[in-house]
C-alpha cells in the first residue's frame, strides 16, 4: 500500500496515456490490463488498476471504442405499435424473450427503439446498433424505407416477401382456414369475427370485408382471409351470416367492446373467431359477463396461443405459433448476416397448428 504522501491525485479527464505515465508502463499494458488480463502477471495488472482507480480512470470509452471498431455490439428492435403495447402483448412478450436469449448466448445488446407511423423517425435513422429486427410493421410505412436506407443487416418479420428484404413469418392464412373450418365442422353457420384495426384510418365499430384489401398489418389481412376463404367455401352468405368488428388494438378490453357492440346491435353469433387470443379472451368474459355459456351458447376461437389461453375457463381454442421460436429465428437470421455468412435476402415461413380446447362445441340446434 502507497504512503499517504505518495498517492495520486485524482485527474478531472484521466486517459490511458495519464494511467501509463503515472504507472510507469506502456498504454499497450494499460489496455491489457482492462481488456486482456491474462497478457500480463497478476501483479503488473493490480497494480496498474490501482493507479487508475486513484486518477479516476475507469477504462476507455464504450462510445470511441466502439466507432473505431465501427461495432456497437447492439441490435436495435422496432415494434410496429406503441411500445407500451408491444411490451404488454404476451404474443409479443414471447417474440422478444426468444431474441433476448438469443443475443444473450453471443454477448449482444438489445436496444429498443419507437415506432414512427409517419416514418419520420430520427431515434431509428440514428440509433447506434449493427442491425435491427423490425417487428410487425404496417406494410405501407416509410418506416421501412427508413431501414432500408441505413443499409444495415435487418430482418423483417411478420412481413411479406420481397425481393430486397429478408422476411420471416407464420403460416397465418392455412392456420386460420383451419380454425374457421373446424367451427363449420361444428355446424356453426352465424360468426361474429373481431379484428384489431385493418387501415391507417381507422374507426372502431362495424367492419366489412372491402378492407381486407388495404395493405396495413399482414398477419390480420393474412388471418382474415384465411376465414373469409373457410366460409365461403361452406356457403356462408358473408353480408348476412357474418358480421365483422374493428379494433384499435388485439386486447381483452376490445374484444369485450366488439361482443358488447355485436349483442347491442341484436345480432348473435353462434361462433366468434377472433385474430389473436387476447381478443378472444376479452370475447369469453364478456360473453360470461352477459350470461352467456361459452361454448354451449357461443363458441370462441382465437390465434397465438399464449400461455393465457390455456388458463381461462374454458380454455380457448385457437391457432398455435410458436412466438419465441419466431424470435430466436429472427435473431440467427440477423445474427448470420452480421458475420457475413449471408448476403443475399432469404424468407422463412413457420408452421402453425390447430389446438382444440374447450372454448368451441358443436352448435345448439
Amino acid at each position: 500500500m502507497q504512503p499517504e504522501s505518495d498517492k495520486i491525485s485524482p485527474q478531472r479527464n484521466p486517459t490511458i496515456k495519464t494511467v501509463a505515465a503515472a504507472a510507469g508502463v506502456s498504454t499497450a499494458t494499460v489496455s491489457n490490463a482492462f481488456n486482456r488480463p491474462n497478457q500480463l502477471s497478476a501483479e503488473v495488472r493490480e497494480r496498474v488498476l490501482s493507479v487508475a482507480r486513484e486518477i479516476g480512470y475507469s477504462g476507455a470509452n464504450p462510445v470511441a471504442r466502439n466507432l473505431r471498431r465501427m461495432s456497437t455490439n447492439t441490435v436495435g428492435f422496432v415494434y410496429g405499435q406503441s411500445l407500451e403495447f408491444g411490451l404488454n402483448d404476451p404474443a409479443s412478450q414471447q417474440f422478444l424473450l426468444g431474441i433476448a436469449r438469443a443475443l444473450e448466448s453471443r454477448g449482444l445488446a438489445l436496444l429498443l427503439l419507437p415506432f414512427s407511423a409517419t416514418g419520420n423517425s430520427e431515434t431509428v435513422r440514428n440509433a447506434a446498433v449493427d442491425g435491427i429486427i423490425l417487428y410487425c410493421p404496417p406494410m405501407n410505412t416509410p418506416l421501412v424505407q427508413v431501414v432500408k436506407d441505413r443499409r444495415l443487416p435487418a430482418v423483417f418479420v411478420d412481413y411479406p416477401n420481397r425481393s430486397d428484404c429478408t422476411t420471416l413469418r407464420v403460416r397465418d392464412r392455412s392456420g386460420a382456414h383451419a380454425l374457421a373450418e373446424h367451427l363449420i365442422q361444428l355446424g356453426h353457420k352465424r360468426f361474429g369475427v373481431i379484428s384489431s384495426r385493418l387501415t391507417e384510418d381507422f374507426c372502431e365499430g362495424f367492419s366489412d370485408w372491402s378492407r381486407v384489401q388495404h395493405d396495413f398489418y399482414y398477419p390480420q389481412k393474412e388471418r382474415l382471409i384465411g376465414y373469409r376463404q373457410a366460409l365461403e367455401e361452406a356457403h356462408i352468405n358473408l353480408n348476412r351470416q357474418v358480421r365483422i368488428f374493428e379494433c384499435s388494438h388485439s386486447a381483452t378490453s376490445f374484444g369485450k367492446r366488439a361482443i358488447a357492440a355485436f349483442l347491442a346491435a341484436e345480432f348473435r353469433p353462434t361462433a366468434v373467431l377472433a385474430v389473436s387470443d387476447m381478443l378472444a379472451i376479452g370475447a369469453i368474459e364478456q360473453l360470461k359477463a352477459a350470461g352467456f355459456n361459452v361454448p354451449a351458447d357461443v363458441a370462441v376461437a382465437g390465434f397465438d396461443d399464449v400461455p393465457e389461453a390455456s388458463r381461462i375457463e374454458p380454455p380457448l381454442t385457437t391457432v398455435r405459433q410458436d412466438s419465441e421460436e419466431k424470435g430466436r429465428r429472427a435473431a440467427k437470421f440477423l445474427l448470420e448476416m452480421l458475420d457475413g455468412q449471408v448476403e443475399e435476402s432469404r424468407h422463412s415461413v413457420l408452421q402453425t397448428e390447430l389446438i382444440v380446447r374447450k372454448s368451441t362445441g358443436v352448435r345448439r340446434t
